[in-house]
């Protein structure tokens, strides 16, 4: 059971949604879930979740978000197909039994976690073993940072996303990219799209899957 004052940061805490597209189907592919309102109580995202963590109350915190982000997004989801890619905080692994408690608002095909960062918090082999039954289930799985590369092969994640700030780093070592993502059978997210010429870029590099300002701002 949650603390008064972390039940009353979950209640003023909402969620935006930014749709992902296939540019080849030009359809909505899926809907990122980005966390709002916690700026009444804390500075930064990060320092809301550090201090939940603090106090050891982050997976039950972080179960009470995830069930607020499944019910907005099944009344917002174009189709039965569409995923909710959900960023949750890989500490909230640590309580099992708490985290894995989790509801049937959703097809577990349909939910992805989506991790910015890894933590030292949590053992590597305790993250791989998280990831890999996440996995086996059904669930999807995102990378949102390119300096992961390093620990694709660990992770195995579904996609991999860039920030188009990225993108002429990349674009310069093009044939190295079309190599990496091809023979590790990860699909690549460019996100932070904001002109029609990015897109463009990255449809020459074979990405296919877009996310930005340019295709729809996040709403609530």
């Amino acid at each position: 059971m949650l603390k008064e004052k972390w039940d009353y940061v979950n209640n003023i805490c909402d969620y935006a949604y930014q749709p992902i597209i296939n540019i080849r189907t030009n359809k909505v592919y899926g809907m990122e879930s980005l966390l709002r309102g916690w700026e009444e109580c804390f500075d930064s995202i990060e320092a809301l979740f550090d201090e939940v963590y603090d106090e050891g109350l982050l997976a039950i915190f972080e179960s009470e978000l995830r069930k607020k982000a499944i019910k907005k997004f099944r009344s917002l989801k174009k189709d039965d197909e569409c995923k909710l890619f959900y960023n949750f905080d890989i500490r909230s692994i640590i309580n099992n039994k708490v985290f894995s408690a989790n509801n049937s608002m959703i097809e577990k095909k349909n939910f992805y976690y989506e991790l910015t960062s890894l933590n030292k918090n949590v053992p590597e082999n305790k993250a791989i073993d998280f990831f890999n039954k996440k996995r086996k289930t059904g669930n999807g799985i995102v990378f949102d940072k390119l300096n992961t590369y390093n620990k694709i092969n660990h992770y195995k994640p579904d996609f991999l996303k860039i920030d188009t700030t990225q993108l002429k780093v990349i674009y310069n070592n093009i044939s190295d990219f079309k190599d990496f993502y091809k023979s590790s059978g990860i699909d690549i997210i460019a996100k932070n799209i904001e002109t029609g010429e990015q897109i463009q870029i990255c449809k020459d590099m074979g990405i296919d899957f877009f996310q930005g300002f340019y295709i729809e701002e996040p709403k609530l």
